[in-house]
């Protein structure tokens, strides 16, 4: 039988129906119960969406089924009528009617097969556009209640679709009254406390499938009473279902999955959540569920809504207004009002996460002691009643067409049920224990356990279950993060955070704002505003052309593989909230290298984080020397790991699995269990392509395959596809081969712009590759694959290709039409092209371009050097040092200086030679930067002068204002002020004319310095605010933690001392959050100062020497000489002259260049002479501090702080005067205005 049509289904339901427009497939206690409307209020709201993607092709369809194509057609078949006394699909005897609706009926009927009663409902779509959308209603039902086994839910046994074109689901057939119908009476509180109990357990085992039920209300539960005993609860209708994943594998039978578009607005008045009211799909999850829940819990507790009016009324009410008292009615614990309130929350993060979560809440509720049998009874007006009876004699069937089962692929739920887990139980009990070790805190923190195995073992499915399992206990957050060998744009941890908050389809600024509301994010709350855009940033990145400033009123460039970890982390402690962490990493051999690095910070920065990570891994990526291997091993010995080898399955386990997928006879399920070795993946693959090529029959209870058919191969996933390629017009073919260059986000003007180029009819081509079901629309002019083994196998055909070149080079240009061209990733696909068409030099002139465009904003040294990896080995001459010069640039800033001088020494060489000039220039400059950050001041100067020369020769103003920069830098460093000022506002200005913001920041904040070095406090505030505005409108975090520790600077030397401390530890934290060593040692040194200046000398201490050993570990004299000092002036403090005489003796063996050290070492050496009683000495020693700097103005950081203290000595007269005159003229200076 013929799977639906697959595409995005409705976004709304039709106002006039119930549910899924067709009554509850229970046996009818009375008619009432199941054909009445609006018993629980008005009926659910919304219309269906009319609208499909304008070019998409027509639907394509999977099998032979001529019925199914209809539908999907504006024209409605004639449908085949049914009787008592037919049979469905050659199966099902109808008995009766138990209801029916607009949209459909629902028969009580005979399974002949088991003899067992069912329910079938069948779905008959009215005429136009919308039957299309009412089949993607049910057959999302059909698949939501497939994937789940719960004794609190209905089972779905058979699925199907007839001759006539109708499809059908069999249903076990349930009896009872509905809550709705219980309603009418005061129910017990055992009974209330138990049909909640079992409804947040069918709740939680939904949810963790992913199933969000959408409709939840009296009349979707059925009650079972059950004499002496608790009842049953039935959870029904499941037509408005939120599929939030779709268990379908592609690899099972080479189809695509499901994208289910949400029902936008839908649902019962009176029993929808806010966030359903309010349109907000990204918030709709398991919580949303839990609010229906709570009002049908409020009206059995109080006899009434939480709220009454007309439809209208009642989603204003449910939306904003808080929920009313709650008047109990019944004999209930009084800790049930707060249970209830929670779940009436009205965002869906203030209620409970889990359902499991809230049924742990509700036990503490549950009834103590013996509970009479009378308690569990139903009132006697609400009994259940006989089945309705059949509305035609059963033994006068009559005749109806249409009736028979349509041509049959992947029969019953086979098509549509995730793949059953059976055998593996000692997998499962160890991965269990590893979990509830984790969960329990008894062990280490942070666990790893490697599913090792072949392709098709069944590795994926036991992760699957433990994810599951999880999400079902509630006792852990699980997150499913995939990697793809064809890296897809929501693979590893991004995608796993995106899934979990449900922003698949959100754009930036819903994002900021659902963060902020998540994490109760103040308006004042600058680092927590920053925290926000940072995350927005990394989930849903800036377009081209600038960073977002979304509603965290911040922008934040991830300018670094450090700064994004950072933020990754970030977000996944506030996902946890003090909760365990499940990872599960599917396929962890295909991360790059950096996931293992990312998943080793999280490991050694998040100790106190209890992390189970379960990494499923094929064996065949991980021998002995390959780079996976290696990594792996690292990973593992960093987290003690450890391995649990994946075995195939034995022969019977085999087949007691594919019995579990469908009704199969012993010969078909031995023949496939032979087949497939004992591999789940091969044994379900070769009973779907039987299925696939209609070679199933169903037979006396069981499918059966002929057994001339079972003699055959089955075709493979590969051969489907080829098929596929086939199927696809001759003159079109060679688009199916090209559209695999285009990597995971197919945009339609690439597309169409890559078939012209190829001499192919692009129009035409698109439509022949979706009806081939090779990639899908994803919205207006965007496709995707149907699964990433159909690029990656599209992609090796082309690689074979005699014209295979042309095609590359034909998709490298056609991706300048992309809309996101100038990103990295697709620059990076444009490149990776034109290295399969060996035109490396072209691949390097692109790639150069991007990176000299990227370096001008927000610079990412890490993810340039991969750029630079995908050319290394590959190019000669100029382009050889061209990337030379980029991968200098870059280990510079990653601080790796010995080996960028080699890199830059190595292209100067080669572009003198050239007689490059603009380019030698830029490496004499860098040459410079590198001489300068190894404190080779006079070096770097002759070096950046050099290169400034030639970029005034060759009047280039962006080189002009980079070495203005450097130049500015280090005449600041040696105390040059006024040199320093007027280079630096040269290169203030260039940079302006470029309109290059963070050059110009960093030029300003230079300023700022150097007014703060000559004591001019408020100027300097004035530039430091100025310099921020040009980091934040680049993005550029690194600069704004700088500006941060400026204000700070400036704050303490204006003797702020508090401001100075709170400015000084966010600075602290901004530097530790980038892992810049040399900001968090300039933060440490200055919070050292201001615990001095404020006589506080323990922390002061402990600043100091967390400052030196920052210092030391960067290899910076000037850190060093300025932490010891500081550690001198405490030990003088705390009247240790022995200590502080040891560290001015090891301070003067350092070499440095710079004024400020030795006017600071000068002034703690006159503070021990005094505290020695040599008076005259310890004056000389100020006067020669006094000298350091050509004017007195001009002072170190610390000089007017320490003046202050020597000023307290007793000195003779004169002294005294003079040092009250530099005091003086150091204190005016930096309290005037700013002009």
């Amino acid at each position: 039988m013929s799977k639906l049509p697959r595409s995005q289904g409705p976004q709304s339901r039709p106002q006039a129906m119930t549910g899924s427009g067709v009554p509850n497939p229970t046996a009818a206690q009375s008619s009432q119960a199941t054909t009445r409307r609006g018993d629980d209020g008005p009926p659910p709201v919304g219309a269906p969406a009319l609208d499909p993607a304008p070019d998409s092709a027509p639907p394509s369809i999977p099998s032979a089924a001529h019925s199914e194509a209809s539908l999907v057609n504006h024209a409605r078949p004639a449908f085949s009528a049914i009787l008592t006394g037919h049979v469905i699909a050659k199966r099902y005897e109808v008995l009766g009617v138990l209801g029916e609706g607009g949209m459909g009926i629902v028969y009580r009927c005979r399974d002949q097969a088991t003899g067992d009663h069912v329910a079938i409902k069948r779905v008959i779509p009215p005429e136009g556009k919308l039957a299309k959308e009412y089949i993607q209603w049910f057959y999302k039902e059909a698949r939501a209640l497939a994937s789940l086994e719960h004794p609190g839910i209905v089972h779905a046994r058979d699925f199907g679709q007839l001759d006539d074109g109708t499809p059908y689901l069999a249903m076990e057939l349930v009896t009872g009254p509905s809550l709705h119908d219980l309603n009418v009476a005061r129910l017990s509180w055992p009974l209330i406390w138990s049909i909640v109990d079992q409804i947040l357990s069918a709740l939680a085992q939904a949810h963790s499938r992913g199933v969000v039920h959408g409709d939840l209300k009296p009349s979707n539960v059925i009650v079972s009473e059950k004499s002496g005993a608790p009842p049953q609860v039935h959870i029904l209708d499941f037509g408005l279902a939120w599929l939030r994943v779709d268990p379908h594998d592609e690899r099972l039978d080479g189809e695509k999955s499901m994208d289910f578009a949400p029902h936008a607005g839908a649902g019962t008045p009176g029993y929808m959540a806010p966030e359903q009211i309010q349109h907000e799909m990204h918030h709709v999850c398991g919580a949303t569920d839990l609010y229906s829940l709570a009002c049908v819990l409020f009206k059995m507790l109080s006899g009434n809504s939480p709220f009454s009016g007309d439809p209208d009324e009642l989603l204003k009410l449910h939306a904003y207004r808080p929920p009313p008292k709650l008047e109990v009615a019944v004999d209930a614990p009084a800790g049930v009002i707060d249970f209830v309130n929670r779940l009436l929350a009205k965002r869906p993060w203030d209620r409970f996460e889990y359902s499991a979560e809230a049924r742990r809440a509700w036990q503490p509720l549950k009834p103590q002691g013996d509970i009479a049998p009378s308690l569990w009874q139903f009132p006697p007006n609400v009994r259940s009643k006989k089945p309705v009876p059949a509305t035609r004699a059963s033994d006068d069937p009559g005749s109806s067409s249409g009736l028979a089962p349509g041509p049959e692929r992947a029969p019953g739920l086979l098509g549509i049920r995730p793949s059953p887990l059976v055998g593996r139980h000692e997998v499962r009990q160890r991965l269990r224990a590893i979990a509830d070790e984790v969960i329990a805190g008894t062990g280490p923190s942070h666990r790893l356990v490697i599913l090792l195995g072949p392709a098709g073992v069944g590795k994926s499915r036991i992760g699957e279950w433990l994810f599951e399992t999880i999400h079902e206990e509630g006792r852990m957050v699980p997150l499913e993060a995939r990697y793809r060998r064809v890296r897809g744009s929501l693979d590893g941890m991004l995608g796993a955070v995106t899934k979990y908050f449900n922003f698949e389809h959100t754009d930036r600024s819903t994002i900021e704002n659902s963060l902020m509301a998540r994490w109760a994010v103040r308006k004042d709350d600058r680092n927590m505003r920053a925290w926000v855009a940072g995350t927005g940033e990394w989930l849903r990145p800036s377009p081209p052309g600038g960073g977002h400033v979304g509603p965290s009123g911040i922008r934040f460039a991830l300018d670094s593989a450090d700064i994004r970890r950072q933020v990754t982390r970030f977000a996944l402690r506030r996902i946890a909230n003090k909760r365990p962490l499940l990872f599960l990493l599917d396929d962890l051999h295909h991360a790059a290298a950096n996931t293992f690095e990312g998943l080793e910070r999280i490991h050694e920065t998040e100790k106190d984080q209890p992390i189970l990570m379960v990494a499923t891994v094929r064996a065949e990526d991980v021998q002995l020397g390959t780079p996976a291997a290696e990594l792996l091993r690292k990973l593992r010995e960093s987290l003690a790991g450890e391995v649990i080898e994946i075995d195939p399955m034995d022969r019977d386990t085999t087949c007691e699995l594919l019995h579990a997928s469908l009704p199969l006879d012993d010969e078909a399920a031995n023949e496939a269990a032979k087949r497939s070795r004992g591999f789940p993946l091969f044994a379900l693959q070769q009973l779907h392509a039987w299925a696939n090529e209609g070679s199933m029959n169903f037979v006396d209870g069981s499918y059966r395959v002929p057994s001339d058919i079972l003699a055959m191969r089955p075709r493979t996933t590969a051969e489907l596809w080829d098929a596929r390629v086939r199927a696809v017009p001759l003159e079109h073919r060679m688009a199916a081969d090209a559209v695999s260059t285009l990597g995971i986000d197919i945009r339609r003007p690439v597309l169409h712009a890559l078939l012209t180029a190829l001499g192919i009819p692009p129009d035409g081509a698109i439509v022949s590759l979706q009806n081939a079901e090779l990639i899908l629309p994803r919205g207006p002019g965007r496709y995707s694959w149907p699964h990433a083994l159909l690029q990656e196998h599209l992609f090796r055909r082309l690689t074979k290709r005699p014209d295979a070149k042309k095609i590359f080079i034909a998709a490298a240009n056609a991706l300048k039409r992309h809309a996101l061209a100038n990103t990295r990733r697709i620059v990076r696909q444009r490149v990776l092209n034109l290295l399969y068409a060996k035109e490396a030099d072209e691949a390097a002139r692109v790639s150069f371009q991007f990176i000299e465009q990227a370096w001008n904003g927000a610079r990412e040294p890490a993810a340039t050097l991969a750029d630079l990896d995908l050319l290394s080995g590959r190019l000669s001459g100029r382009s050889h040092a061209l990337e030379n010069r980029w991968r200098a640039e870059s280990l510079r800033h990653v601080g790796r200086m010995d080996e960028a001088k080699g890199h830059a020494e190595g292209a100067c060489a080669i572009f003198e030679k050239l007689d490059d000039r603009p380019n030698t220039a830029h490496c004499l400059r860098l040459l410079g930067n590198i001489a300068s950050n190894l404190g080779r001041s006079d070096e770097a100067i002759k070096l950046v002068g050099r290169a400034h020369q030639i970029f005034t020769e060759i009047d280039d103003t962006l080189g002009l204002a980079q070495c203005e920069l450097v130049v500015g830098e280090i005449q600041h460093l040696l105390g040059n002020y006024p040199e320093a000022r007027e280079v630096t506002e040269y290169g203030e200005r260039h940079f302006a004319s470029l309109e290059q913001a963070l050059g110009r920041g960093q030029c300003l904040l230079l300023l700022s310095w150097i007014e703060n070095s000559e004591g001019a406090a408020e100027r300097s505030r004035r530039l430091t605010l100025e310099a921020q505005a040009e980091f934040e409108q680049a993005g550029y975090r690194l600069g704004l933690a700088q500006t941060t520790a400026s204000l700070a600077h400036i704050e303490h030397r204006l003797n702020n001392y508090y401001s100075a401390e709170r400015q000084a530890r966010e600075s602290l934290a901004l530097f530790s959050s980038l892992r810049s060593l040399r900001g968090q040692a300039a933060s440490q040194r200055l919070l050292a100062m201001v615990h001095m200046d404020t006589d506080t000398l323990g922390p002061a201490e402990k600043a100091a020497n967390e400052a030196l050993r920052l210092h030391s570990e960067m290899g910076d004299p000037w850190g060093e000489v300025e932490s010891k000092l500081l550690l001198a002036q405490i030990a003088l403090a705390a009247r240790d002259t022995k200590r502080a005489t040891q560290l001015l003796t090891n301070v003067r063996q350092i070499p440095v260049e710079e004024p400020e050290p030795r006017q600071h070492y000068l002034l703690t050496k006159a503070w021990l002479l005094f505290e020695s009683k040599k008076v005259a000495q310890a004056f000389e020693a100020m006067e020669a501090a006094s000298g350091v700097f050509s004017h007195m103005a001009q002072a170190g950081d610390h000089t007017p702080h320490l003046l202050r203290r020597l000023a307290r000595f007793t000195w003779p007269r004169q002294q005294a005067e003079r040092i009250s005159a530099w005091r003086t003229l150091l204190d005016e200076r930096a309290k005037q205005q700013d002009d």
